[in-house]
């Protein structure tokens, strides 16, 4: 089997797409037009050949003795960092400011400049935005450099369209170039004096640091705004949004060709791999947010001979996500995208009915009758107006859960089978959470799908539920079946998750829990901030909101909660999470 050469991981001299292929040094003697070696400023040393290189290399003699600055600006230039804004002419002019004498070697050459662009990776010259000539006859183009240079190159002047002449658009070009203004008045000159300035090969013709202005950017960007507040972020957080021009893609694992009868497909797919990258997945930020353009990576080194086998559509649950830039299907790495709201979705709760529901459950007396429960409320909002020192609901139910049917929940838990129960963990790259083991929660549960979701005892339960609450089963999580030895314990923590509300099933809106067994001594849950805590009690339900009344959305700061250490015993329960939407469509779809 055969590796693909590392030069396949791009590092670029200048602002430039760089090699499809690393070859070896040496045999200098070949001729620059074979082959040049260059020493880049870091020292590392990289050799094309003229099948896959892309450089703009400006040749400098290697002689110390020789460097010299042409113009006497040329240290107040470096100083202010122009060396590297402005490679093209700084290099030429001003080797020894730059600190670039002796650095880049000729290789059996007198150019001073190489310049080797295979067209196939090469953007054309062309504006990725239909409004870029307006913006640009706006003055947008020097308002937002960062963001116009990227999106609008043909409007804002900085690219020249095939078959355009290299010229000068004003009579004194000669002049100012003579003076340094390229350098100077890089803004003006670059897109004026093309040809004075001896910029006509090049693909970009500003180049503009990537930097962040902020330190904050990276926060923000993680918050998406460079979405939902581009107009600051993506002039003034340009490397955290990854607005810049993607000089050294980070496509994921080297990819292997296999020498076998697809080997022609799957270099096929290892090039496209390059250009959809950069023309793509890096040319519309509509459908490819700074997430996407972050996590599109081929995870595996046989990505592409996979995709040449067919697997992007005969497995396209794994291929489309870990195999995206191969399969070219970046846009299902945005959880938004792969899994969206369904447009016939419904809220369960839309304002004031949250309160409507405890209402009818605690100020109904023939509800509970007819159900055979004993409500007890233990926390309710003022019946008066609203105010700040409001306390959420919370209410007991005894007798929700028969003994039988306690007896049975403890069975299906046993058959099923404990495990360490886990909180939400860190973020992947897909937008799906891992869970976390951690030393704040200790208890054990078993999730009840499947056949335990189908025991017709543990049904009755299921549907018990429904009916008190009103919401459709469809929008409970499966029943999380918990087991407690003495000592355990689940820290103060809420249960609702953030990140669900912007997801199809909506953020949990309601807790219910079981108790499933008296115990002994301990295992209450605790209500810290309302100074409330409620012992287990065979067959008892608890109910709590998680959301507030005006906005089922919002997270209800005060019902932070938590289980506390069984003392003696063991402690059985169950918990419901009922959420906003339907939640059991989207996680048999991977969804939730």
């Amino acid at each position: 089997r055969v590796r693909r050469p590392s030069g396949s991981r791009r590092r670029s001299f200048q602002d430039h797409p760089v090699v499809k292929y690393l070859v070896g040094i040496g045999a200098e003697d070949r001729g620059f037009e074979d082959r040049v070696a260059v020493v880049g400023a870091d020292g590392s040393t990289v050799v094309e050949d003229g099948e896959g290189g892309v450089w703009d290399v400006v040749l400098s003699s290697s002689s110390s003795e020789t460097c010299e600055d042409k113009n006497r600006r040329c240290e107040e230039w470096a100083e202010a960092g122009i060396c590297d804004s402005n490679k093209s002419y700084m290099l030429k002019n001003c080797g020894k400011s730059c600190g670039v004498c002796g650095k880049v070697e000729k290789a059996k050459t007198e150019a001073e400049t190489v310049t080797y662009t295979p067209p196939h990776l090469m953007k054309p010259c062309a504006d990725s935005h239909d409004r870029c000539a307006e913006w640009a006859g706006l003055g947008e183009c020097d308002k937002h450099l960062q963001y116009m240079q990227n999106n609008c190159q043909k409007s804002c002047g900085v690219c020249l369209p095939d078959g355009t002449p290299c010229s000068d658009n004003h009579e004194k070009c000669g002049r100012w170039a003579e003076r340094g203004e390229c350098a100077a008045n890089s803004k003006y000159m670059l897109r004026n004096c093309k040809k004075s300035c001896e910029v006509c090969d090049q693909y970009r013709m500003i180049s503009v640091k990537c930097v962040d202005e902020d330190e904050r950017c990276a926060m923000w960007a993680e918050n998406s705004e460079c979405d939902n507040n581009p107009g600051y972020m993506l002039n003034s957080c340009a490397k955290s949004c990854m607005e810049c021009a993607p000089n050294d893609l980070d496509m994921g694992e080297a990819q292997k060709l296999h020498l076998d009868d697809l080997v022609d497909v799957t270099r096929s797919i290892i090039d496209r791999t390059e250009s959809y990258a950069r023309d793509v997945v890096f040319g519309d930020r509509s459908k490819y947010n700074v997430e996407v353009r972050k996590e599109c990576k081929n995870r595996h080194e046989d990505c592409s001979y996979w995709a040449a086998q067919g697997e992007c559509d005969a497995n396209p649950k794994y291929m489309k996500l870990h195999c995206a830039p191969a399969c070219r299907t970046c846009e299902v790495i945005d959880f938004s995208h792969r899994c969206p709201i369904p447009e016939n979705a419904t809220d369960a709760f839309g304002p004031g009915d949250l309160n409507a529901m405890f209402e009818r459950i605690s100020d109904d007396a023939d509800f509970a009758s007819d159900l055979g429960l004993k409500v007890t409320v233990l926390s309710r909002p003022s019946q008066e107006e609203v105010d700040e020192n409001d306390q959420p609901w919370v209410v007991t139910m005894e007798s929700f859960v028969s003994a039988e049917e306690c007896e049975r929940l403890i069975e299906l838990g046993g058959e099923v089978g404990y495990e360490r129960s886990q909180d939400v963990g860190k973020r992947n790259f897909d937008g799906t959470f891992e869970g976390d083991k951690n030393e704040f929660r200790t208890s054990e549960n078993a999730w009840c799908n499947y056949e335990c979701y189908d025991d017709p005892i543990g049904r009755r339960v299921i549907d018990r539920i429904a009916a008190v609450t009103g919401i459709p089963e469809t929008n409970s999580e499966y029943l999380q079946l918990l087991r407690y030895e003495e000592g355990q314990f689940y820290r103060q923590h809420h249960d609702f998750i953030g990140h669900q509300v912007g997801r199809p099933e909506g953020p949990r809106i309601l807790t219910l829990y079981l108790y499933l067994n008296d115990v002994k001594e301990g295992g209450g849950t605790d209500f810290p901030d309302l100074g409330l805590t409620v012992m287990p009690k065979r067959g008892m339900a608890l109910l709590w909101p998680s959301v507030l009344d005006e906005d089922p959305n919002v997270k209800d700061m005060r019902t932070d909660h938590q289980a506390l250490p069984v003392e003696r015993g063991v402690k059985f329960g169950a918990n419901a999470w009922l959420h906003l939407r339907d939640y059991k469509t989207p996680d048999a779809n991977d969804c939730s």
